[in-house]
């Protein structure tokens, strides 16, 4: 259809936001396209068949997308791999909003202390959302300056990853609070929360009680007890028989069998290099991924640290986290300058998981708001 047909407003839409209308509409319809064909040509049918029927979805979910981004970046993928000063500056971007995520963790442990209110917050669940949207939280105050250098200090400290070895549930309270009162040595509270209150003092927050949080439990359990009075079956869980292993979306060995049998050369190709563009060195990731980006920077003096191996990865560590911390300055005015004059902030968010969550969130709080009717309290959160 064109779009331009008897739609003056659309005409009235400046060029650029014209193009990128028509962007969505192509990419909507690529991914239409694509999910069509995995769904329905008969060529797939053995692959899926030798997994469990219900990870096929959401492969073909994470599928479906992956090759859309192949199909429109492939090319530029082809012609530069990486900018090396955006990288950075992306890097560092993402992570300037880790000092909001502490922020908000630690008005979390206040709010279930309930020595706070927070606006909007309703239900402990509500944290896990802002985690997802902490550059829209409209509760957080602005990063300030001395924020901003303590994070610096971070970036230069031992516990900095350019690459965090996981992504952090910046807001998972219940496991970062068993850690709290346990023995076990393994922390996995981000280090970047550590440092935080190493510096700031304010590790204490953690020990706060969840006044909050039991509550919640109550009202939830009263629900569950009741509903499992009236509906028994739906309790009596049975696990399915299948025994095929599940599909998993992120599976990288599935999806690398998938693209090798069914695409086309040109689709493999691009998989080739924005996926897995270093298979010249035989079985060891992190000295591949050290000497690509070694041999993006350029001409680097090596560290030693060693060994050959342990010297090429300390330098390209070094160099990445110099990169970082260089491009923080900037990413950080460029905050500022947004802050100043009202311009919204790009994100990452994953607007199917945020659904996702939201969905999940909307039935908890439908199972409290019961539980307090079963306990003959209003049908409110002012509890």
């Amino acid at each position: 259809m064109d779009l331009n047909e008897g739609n003056e407003s659309f005409n009235d839409l400046s060029k650029h936001a014209q193009e990128e209308i028509k962007k969505t509409i192509d990419r909507d319809k690529l991914l239409a396209e694509i999910e069509n064909d995995l769904k329905t040509n008969p060529k797939y049918k053995s692959f899926f068949e030798k997994y469990h029927p219900s990870s096929i979805d959401s492969f073909i979910t994470s599928y479906k997308y992956k090759k859309s981004m192949w199909i429109e970046y492939g090319e530029i993928y082809t012609q530069i791999e990486q900018d090396t000063v955006l990288k950075y500056s992306e890097i560092a971007y993402e992570r300037l909003w880790d000092i909001q995520q502490k922020k908000l963790f630690d008005l979390q442990c206040q709010w279930r202390a309930e020595s706070i209110k927070l606006p909007g917050v309703e239900i402990t669940d509500d944290f896990r959302i802002w985690e997802h949207l902490i550059t829209e939280c409209p509760f957080l105050s602005p990063i300030s300056e001395s924020e901003y250098e303590l994070y610096r200090d971070f970036i230069l400290s031992p516990g900095f990853e350019v690459y965090p070895l996981f992504n952090e549930d910046w807001q998972d309270y219940d496991r970062y609070k068993e850690e709290h009162y346990s023995d076990n040595d393994d922390i996995s509270l981000p280090e970047w929360y550590q440092f935080y209150d190493s510096r700031m003092g304010t590790g204490t927050l953690l020990g706060l009680p969840d006044v909050r949080g039991k509550k919640e439990e109550f009202y939830s359990n009263l629900y569950h007890k009741n509903d499992k009075k009236k509906n028994p079956e739906e309790y009596n869980f049975k696990p399915n028989p299948d025994t095929r292993p599940p599909l998993y979306s992120l599976e990288e060995k599935a999806i690398e069998e998938f693209v090798n049998t069914y695409e086309e050369p040109k689709i493999k190709e691009y998989y080739r290099i924005m996926e897995n563009r270093y298979e010249d060195i035989d079985h060891d990731d992190d000295l591949r991924e050290a000497i690509e980006i070694l041999r993006q920077a350029g001409s680097i003096e090596l560290e030693y640290a060693g060994t050959w191996r342990e010297s090429i990865l300390t330098t390209a560590k070094n160099y990445e986290i110099r990169c970082v911390y260089n491009a923080f300055a900037g990413v950080y005015k460029n905050y500022l300058n947004r802050l100043k004059t009202g311009i919204g902030f790009e994100t990452k968010k994953d607007e199917e998981l945020v659904k996702i969550i939201e969905t999940g969130i909307g039935n908890i709080k439908k199972h409290i708001l019961r539980g307090r009717v079963l306990n003959n309290e209003p049908e409110d959160f002012n509890f």
